[in-house]
């Protein structure tokens, strides 16, 4: 059976860490559009890229979620668990940081994300 289809924000700059393999996994509240994603699925970020939901960790919230899974993995741009955490924090609805989180690991969709470059630049694929 296929995977249901989820289309996610993400900037610009964190796609890019999925797609060059440092983002290894995103973080989200078990919450709204987001309590419904499940392995197998797939996730679509608005500016093209997907990925395959390969693994969810749960946890009570998303500082423990941070303290299990590791900040490196989820914002590897940030200097240290403090930015990281504020950096999650900013994205969030008020209070949906001590709602249980799900680690979301992922896998690509192996070409998908250059289709989505090439149509959206109208350059040829070589």
């Amino acid at each position: 059976m296929a995977g249901t289809t989820h289309y996610l924000k993400l900037s610009n700059p964190q796609a890019e860490m999925i797609r060059s393999g440092k983002k290894a996994l995103d973080a989200r509240p078990i919450a709204g559009i987001y309590a419904p994603i499940r392995v197998g699925d797939h996730i679509h970020y608005d500016e093209g890229t997907e990925v395959t939901v390969s693994k969810i960790n749960t946890y009570g919230s998303m500082k423990e979620l941070l303290e299990h899974e590791g900040w490196e993995s989820i914002v590897p741009d940030a200097a240290n668990p403090e930015e990281a955490y504020r950096r999650i924090v900013a994205d969030l609805a008020p209070g949906e940081e001590r709602l249980p989180a799900k680690a979301i690991y992922f896998t690509s969709m192996e070409g998908h994300w250059f289709k989505y470059w090439f149509r959206k630049t109208g350059k040829e694929q070589v």
